[in-house]
């Protein structure tokens, strides 16, 4: 046995075998390679559920802005830019590429509090965007300026009928042949690229006492 100078015992100090030190370390790579791979899956998980919640943030901004516009949907008469009266609803127009939806509406006029201003806006479907216009006069010129908001993106197709409805019988009809006279109400699909779609109707204020 062996002592120290001061007579006691002296304890030998245990260092890691080369064997405990590969163990060790194969045990920490494993460990490693199993953490990269849950945090590599939770980054993905997250990113694909960014994505849908920024899809259903847009989807539902696009719902509001229809709502808003179907319920304070207006029956004054404008003119286009050639001097010719328009419809109060336009639906799936023919001629316009993509136009789907044109009408006049009331907005909130944030610069004057309670009060009102009247928009002619325009729904299209356009390349895979939904895109509401407004232009920024009613009775407008070739030169009137037009303003632009993209809704949603990567839209796989966009539809939208008008509703009419009697004591009997509720129709769906895809035009809108009345000039002076609003439907009860509109019906919008919207079908994203995922396949997954998307329907609400919309009553038009007013409407039924029209009839």
């Amino acid at each position: 046995m062996l002592v120290s100078y001061t007579g006691q015992p002296m304890k030998h100090s245990r260092a890691f075998t080369l064997l405990e030190m590969i163990v060790a370390i194969g045990i920490f790579a494993v460990i490693a390679v199993v953490s990269y791979g849950s945090l590599n899956r939770f980054f993905d998980h997250r990113d694909i559920l960014q994505t849908e919640f920024e899809k259903m943030k847009d989807l539902q901004l696009a719902f509001s802005l229809l709502q808003q516009d179907m319920h304070f949907i207006s029956e004054r008469i404008v003119r286009d830019e050639y001097g010719d009266s328009e419809p109060l609803l336009i639906v799936n127009n023919i001629d316009v590429a993509g136009e789907l939806l044109r009408f006049t509406t009331a907005r909130r006029n944030v610069s004057l509090p309670g009060i009102s201003t009247l928009q002619r806006v325009s729904y299209r479907w356009e390349n895979g965007d939904f895109i509401r216009m407004n232009w920024l006069v009613l009775d407008r010129d070739q030169d009137a300026i037009v303003s632009e908001q993209l809704l949603m993106s990567d839209i796989d197709n966009v539809s939208v009928n008008v509703m009419t409805s009697d004591e009997e019988t509720t129709q769906s009809l895809s035009t809108w042949d009345s000039a002076e006279k609003l439907p009860d109400g509109v019906e919008w699909q919207i079908q994203l690229a995922d396949g997954t779609q998307y329907r609400r109707v919309f009553d038009i204020k007013g409407s039924s006492e029209k009839q």
